[in-house]
């Protein structure tokens, strides 16, 4: 059963901070030089200036990788020794999530806490091999013990604030449970729950009557249904919409869009928008808020 809410969680009040999570479309991939080259979170800073807009995307991440950097989902490790290594880093052995995987290669970290100890988790990869380490904060030699609960300070940060949920590109068509993640990331806030719910969006070539479409189309029924005032469609742009970016479409564009996907014009490849594609998602983000008067 999807959460409750109440007159309270819709109750106005400027939130300062807005974190956005999701992975490569809430990260920015394909936002190049086209509209001014900005991912959604960079546009949606852009129209609400000054708040604070945090972005926790990361390309290739699945639905359960997100949801375990949100706090949806906990994340249980395990370290050798069963404990911090002082000065040095100590291997994770096991963990429930690899919630830093993503697409490129980078070294990622984050901060947070196990055991009550203060500590940041690296995540490496050399030749295609992904480690996890983690160091203690002062030095810390704590004893952890087995499938202790690391809870990211990102998470922590991100309670009190606008939470933007865009999470599922890449486990189509395999939805199953996204809408149970959400309710579960809604569901550690603290009131009012001020939250916004964006549709999966469909790929260029995923269109009416394809079975991802057809999947893609289900699971975002579930959303909008089960937050039909926190959902934010990912349906083609309006002509209103498009107008008001001053753009206009080409003949495969309206094509596309009869199709019931975003148009060429706003895509960078097959999945990733451009910046007039980020433009529309930032401008139906902006206009909820304002409406709330969030």
């Amino acid at each position: 059963m999807p959460i409750t809410l109440t007159s309270q969680d819709y109750t106005q009040g400027i939130s300062n901070e807005i974190s956005c999570w999701g992975d490569s479309l809430t990260q920015g991939t394909g936002s190049t030089s086209i509209a001014g080259g900005l991912t959604y979170p960079q546009h949606l800073n852009n129209i609400l200036y000054p708040r604070l807009i945090q972005n926790y995307g990361l390309g290739g991440q699945g639905m359960d990788a997100i949801a375990s950097r949100q706090g949806a989902k906990p994340i249980y490790i395990t370290l050798a020794s069963n404990s911090l290594g002082g000065g040095s880093d100590r291997s994770i052995t096991s963990m429930s999530s690899q919630f830093l995987s993503n697409s490129d290669t980078n070294a990622y970290y984050v901060s947070g806490i196990v055991n009550n100890v203060p500590c940041i988790i690296t995540r490496t990869v050399v030749s295609t091999v992904e480690t996890y380490v983690i160091r203690g904060a002062q030095n810390s030699s704590a004893s952890i013990p087995a499938n202790s609960i690391f809870y990211p300070d990102s998470a922590y940060n991100a309670l009190p604030t606008i939470q933007i949920f865009w999470w599922g590109r890449n486990n189509v068509p395999t939805l199953t449970g996204l809408d149970t993640l959400i309710d579960n990331a809604i569901s550690i806030m603290p009131s009012p729950r001020r939250f916004l719910v964006i549709g999966v969006l469909p790929a260029l070539n995923e269109i009416i009557g394809t079975t991802n479409y057809i999947a893609i189309t289900a699971m975002n029924a579930t959303l909008a249904a089960n937050y039909p005032n926190n959902y934010i469609v990912s349906t083609p742009p309006t002509t209103a919409e498009m107008s008001a970016i001053m753009y206009t479409p080409t003949t495969q564009d309206n094509i596309d869009i009869a199709n019931g996907v975003f148009p060429t014009g706003m895509h960078n490849d097959n999945v990733h928008l451009n910046g007039y594609g980020y433009n529309i998602i930032a401008n139906r983000v902006a206009k909820l808020i304002n409406q709330y008067g969030w």
